[in-house]
């Protein structure tokens, strides 16, 4: 990984903390998933560059956490640096597809 995305990385790690810890509850159970998320994917989220498939261990990952839950939870200063359409097409490539017109952030999965 390269410093830049090191960068972006840990920023949104400390986004999502301070989040967590302001509001002063665990963003509806699902904020502890987001480093082992962070680690494996970031790459695949990012606002910069282009969609790339994910790799198999982001996918295993991504199957054992809420993401819903996520999306639900994804801010203004979240999305500043990860794709919420980045998101959705990372979970459907690993078999956990939101459903269409559901939200993740301010993203609509688009219809059928």
């Amino acid at each position: 990984m390269g410093i830049t995305v090191l960068r972006w990385l840990s920023l949104v790690l400390f986004i999502v903390g301070t989040i967590g810890v302001v509001s002063g509850d665990d963003q509806g159970g699902c904020q502890s998933q987001v480093s082992g998320l962070a680690k494996e994917c970031a790459q695949y989220v990012l606002r910069t560059g282009a969609k790339i498939p994910p790799s198999k261990a982001c996918c295993e990952l991504i199957n054992t956490i809420d993401i819903p839950c996520l999306c639900n939870h994804a801010t203004k200063e979240i999305e500043v640096i990860v794709s919420m359409e980045k998101v959705v097409y990372v979970t459907g490539l690993c078999g956990k597809a939101l459903p269409h017109g559901s939200k993740c952030g301010s993203f609509t999965i688009p219809p059928a």
